[in-house]
């Protein structure tokens, strides 16, 4: 028997994940991204109306894929610090999309760290984006196929990106009670 998890990597450009998850194992069946963009100057409208169209744009596609897979747990990568104030506010953004999927769903939620990902996936804190889609197909040989792609097959890298940080969460969250939980409700 098995259940399913969803990796997010949140910001207005947002990565996820389905994951099927085993009694001592998992992998990844899905991912993909949503990619926004600033649309304020072209709509001559204020950036907090065009942040909602944004946040739009993204909860549609991630709660329906939750929903189909009916997920039982969240895992999700979170930077802990902003450098500007519009990096803030994207932060506090993504913090609340997250929050809001993990409670529309009535799923736990575990959150990891940009470095504790790094390192539960390479090693290595300090390891690069390449790194650690490197190390995922490594994991996961399957998930190549599963990597964004054009009308023609080539890899999207600027999605793919996105997409791995979603499957590096639910890694780095592996041991996490919200994973413990769902594998204890498999039996």
């Amino acid at each position: 028997m098995s259940a399913y998890v969803l990796g997010i990597d949140p910001a207005l450009n947002f990565g996820w994940c389905i994951a099927e998850i085993t009694h001592d194992s998992f992998r990844p069946v899905s991912l993909g991204s949503v990619l926004t963009e600033s649309k304020k100057k072209k709509l001559r409208i204020l950036q907090a109306d065009d942040d909602d169209r944004r946040i739009r744009e993204i909860w549609k596609p991630v709660v329906f894929h939750a929903a189909h897979y009916n997920v039982v747990a969240i895992c999700a990568e979170l930077p802990h610090g902003a450098k500007s104030a519009r990096a803030a506010t994207a932060l506090g953004i993504a913090k609340g999309i997250t929050t809001c999927i993990s409670l529309h769903l009535d799923l736990a939620l575990s959150i990891t760290n940009p470095k504790a990902l790094k390192k539960a996936v390479t090693g290595r804190a300090n390891a690069s984006k390449d790194d650690v889609r490197s190390s995922l197909e490594t994991m996961f040989p399957a998930v190549c196929q599963l990597w964004p792609t054009d009308s023609k097959g080539r890899i999207l890298e600027g999605q793919t990106e996105h997409a791995a940080d979603a499957l590096g969460a639910i890694v780095a969250c592996a041991d996490s009670q919200a994973i413990t939980t769902a594998r204890k409700m498999m039996t």
